[in-house]
């Protein structure tokens, strides 16, 4: 999750997210593991989060992680999109990121030696 600055939350609201968690139950059912595919979506949805925030240190922080994920056509978006980042272009870093996580490339998990 992207950090919030000061101005973005007050005292106030943090004093009320920390009382919802606080109220949180133990989770009672069986959790099955994240597959490669929803763990590569959570990473878009994270770094698309980060851009918006204007954190781009965290945004490439995901889509680092994209990239040791996925290969082919999907990996080479993302590196354009690492690229753009980079340069500070987070806009259009977003809108690749935008359509990879659409689906307009099939993510495929790469495969470890």
């Amino acid at each position: 999750m992207p950090a919030y600055s000061r101005v973005q939350l007050s005292d106030e609201d943090l004093d009320k997210i920390a009382g919802y968690l606080a109220g949180l139950g133990p989770l009672e059912e069986h959790v099955e593991p994240v597959k490669l595919s929803e763990l590569s979506a959570i990473h878009h949805w994270m770094a698309i989060s980060a851009i918006a925030g204007g954190e781009r240190g965290d945004a490439l922080h995901h889509v680092g992680h994209i990239i040791e994920r996925v290969k082919g056509e999907h990996r080479e978006t993302m590196e354009k999109a690492r690229a753009l980042l980079r340069e500070g272009d987070l806009h259009d870093a977003e809108h690749l990121i935008e359509e990879m996580l659409a689906g307009k490339t099939k993510p495929e998990p790469r495969r470890r030696s």
